[in-house]
């Protein structure tokens, strides 16, 4: 994936020039400045140019902009004023690791045209539909699947060296509109007598439930794969398969009591039982019993290779959400999924929670379980909704949230609690 190490906006509103240098990662980088200034049509102009939205750079008041890659690669986007005024063309010039310098012009007739045909078409689709009203405001999370909405537009522009320079997926997160469907998201569910409509906040953990089935199938693929083959394993000779090595007893008891961790961390996530492994022998073992145990191991280690991500991941959006919620406590259980108990460990329906606790569950769980790895994530006052030491945090939330998922954070905020005394990371802008 392509992070970004510079931006530049020239001209936005006829006013503004910004030049913005990112944080380094995991650390976000912060956006300050006056009402009016631009800061979330910064992160809307970034987001275009990654979805090459065309319409919306072309209508959008800027002359131009340039992001500079953190492997040096550059992108230019230019209005081309035409001889009557108003805007002519978009021009898109720069240079990839792999190519040139490129460059490539879009008449704004092409681009009205085609993306006015985009929206027709799409109108009556259940894509359209589901996605109507973050397409109508041009803001919420916009999801990979939405991007199909201006497939045709991007089709106008074939060069190889842009392609690649907007691959990388951003994600934008308008707080005001945060309770969008992820991608895939079942609106209903049956129930007797007809369908009962799902709420944003059960789509979105109706999305963790999806990985998690995914996980444990994978699992389960690998467990019978290897549980078949382990007596074939143990008895292989020489002659015909590699024997399997038998570990030196100091470290096969590290290995041994690793595996047992993961396994108490798989559980603990609600994603397995507790494996019943036996204590540790306290005598020496003969080779043969350290090749059996080292197997045994190995085996075990492979078996839960594909939870242990989502396992992560659901672990720090558990200790985020612990932190915060006030008389509650969050777990994931095998069968039922994300879980919001009492103290007294009585249940608690989702949509019970007030709504600053469903906008904090809705953003981690986002950012966590429907944002892609390596994807840049643009939020928009994420102070809304939040309480003041929630938003104390913050900054430390989102860390550790872009850091497993290699994501690079750029927010946009009014809040000194957001900063919390981090200046190094806030870029001001608009103020001359």
């Amino acid at each position: 994936m392509k992070h970004l190490a510079h931006i530049r906006v020239v001209g936005l509103f006829g006013l503004f020039d910004h030049e913005i240098t990112l944080s380094d990662e995991p650390n976000p980088t912060i956006l300050s400045g006056p009402n009016g200034s631009g800061k979330t049509h910064t992160l809307r102009l970034i987001k275009a140019i990654f979805d090459l939205d065309l319409r919306h750079l072309l209508n959008t008041p800027y002359d131009s902009l340039r992001l500079v890659f953190q492997k040096g690669e550059v992108l230019n986007v230019r209005r081309i004023a035409g001889k009557n005024g108003g805007v002519h063309a978009l021009s898109f010039d720069g240079q990839s690791t792999r190519t040139k310098y490129e460059s490539v012009h879009i008449g704004a007739k092409q681009i009205n045209e085609t993306t006015r045909g985009v929206r027709s078409k799409y109108f009556t689709s259940d894509f359209y539909n589901r996605f109507a009203e973050v397409l109508q405001s041009e803001t919420g999370i916009l999801q990979d699947s939405m991007e199909e909405s201006f497939s045709e537009a991007s089709n106008l522009i074939k060069s190889t060296w842009l392609q690649n320079l907007v691959k990388t997926e951003v994600v934008i997160i308008d707080t005001k509109r945060l309770h969008v469907r992820p991608p895939g998201a079942d609106t209903k569910t049956p129930e007797r007598g007809g369908m009962k409509k799902r709420s944003i906040l059960e789509a979105h953990l109706d999305r963790i439930d999806a990985l998690v089935a995914q996980s444990r199938e994978a699992s389960l693929k690998i467990s019978q794969e290897i549980d078949q083959s382990f007596p074939m394993r143990i008895l292989a000779t020489d002659q015909g398969k590699a024997r399997q090595r038998a570990a030196s007893m100091t470290r096969l008891q590290k290995m041994y009591d690793d595996v047992h961790v993961l396994g108490a961390e798989l559980h603990s996530n609600g994603l397995s039982t507790l494996p019943e492994f036996m204590e540790f022998p306290d005598r020496d073992l003969t080779a043969l019993e350290r090749r059996i145990l080292t197997q045994f191991v190995q085996d075990w280690r492979k078996k839960f290779g594909p939870l242990l991500p989502v396992s992560e991941r659901l672990k720090i959006l558990r200790e985020i959400l612990n932190a915060k919620l006030r008389m509650k406590k969050v777990e994931y259980h095998s069968s039922r999924g994300l879980e919001f108990l009492s103290m007294a460990g009585d249940a608690i329906p989702v949509n019970a929670l007030s709504s600053g606790e469903q906008h904090l569950v809705v953003l981690f769980t986002s950012l966590l379980f429907s944002a892609r790895q390596g994807s840049i994530v643009l939020i928009d006052e994420p102070e809304i909704s939040m309480h003041a030491a929630w938003q104390h945090a913050f900054l430390d939330d989102i860390s550790r949230v872009a850091q497993i998922q290699d994501l690079q954070v750029i927010l946009a905020t009014h809040s000194t609690s957001i900063v919390n005394g981090n200046w190094n990371l806030v870029q001001e802008i608009g103020l001359r």
